[in-house]
């Protein structure tokens, strides 16, 4: 190679831009903190609700559910619900002498049940405050209280599943909103089905659980 195509070529490298080191990088992840903490705190529930589809009668429960968020997402709670006077009769049952007693005639029932919080979403009220829904699955057990055509009094164990949706109205209190699907076995055989739907609204007690998620 010549020599001043050598230095031509020097010359040039000398000019061209140096780049600069790179930055170092800070990976930065961002976690929404929840508005409400509801980990190791305690609820209780005053709710009322409807049972419409059994044959004879359309029930109207009422009852007090209390339970214990273990963390944000699980909850263990036990609810106890009166019917047996909060009934009316149905078009089958005006068929029906009203001196015969019916079978299966629910009194009042008794569940535990673990809630597990799958859904979280926010929105605003007609008003243009902010709305946090919660929706959640629930499975349990209890036993169901029946009054047989004897009019004696036959308790029978039942397994039940469901889900809900919670709109936290504020630090201390949500409007609780369910569908929960009982199953009991009948006095003649087979299985009765009563789905209960509900309303009701927690009072949150007591402090959360610091570092808790």
């Amino acid at each position: 190679m010549s020599r001043p195509l050598l230095c031509a070529l020097v010359a040039l490298a000398s000019l061209a831009p140096v780049p600069a080191p790179a930055a170092p990088s800070d990976e930065v992840v961002v976690v929404q903190r929840r508005p409400f903490s509801r980990a190791g705190r305690w609820t209780l529930t005053p709710f009322v609700g409807v049972v419409a589809n059994d044959p004879f009668l359309t029930y109207f429960p009422a009852g007090l559910r209390v339970g214990r968020f273990f963390n944000e997402s699980f909850q263990g709670e036990v609810s106890l619900a009166y019917l047996d006077q909060l009934s009316v009769d149905r078009d089958l049952r005006a068929r029906v002498d009203s001196d015969v007693a019916l079978p299966d005639h629910q009194v009042g029932r008794a569940q535990v049940s673990a809630a597990w919080t799958l859904l979280s979403a926010k929105g605003r009220w007609l008003g243009g405050d902010m709305l946090y829904l919660r929706g959640h699955l629930l499975g349990g057990f209890g036993a169901v209280l029946t009054r047989d055509t004897d009019d004696a009094l036959d308790p029978r164990p039942e397994g039940l599943f469901g889900l809900g949706v919670e709109a936290h109205t504020g630090e201390r209190g949500s409007l609780r909103l369910e569908l929960r699907q009982a199953v009991f076995q009948r006095a003649a055989g087979g299985a009765l089905l009563p789905t209960e739907i509900s309303i009701g609204y927690a009072f949150y007690l007591g402090a959360p659980l610091a570092g808790a998620r």
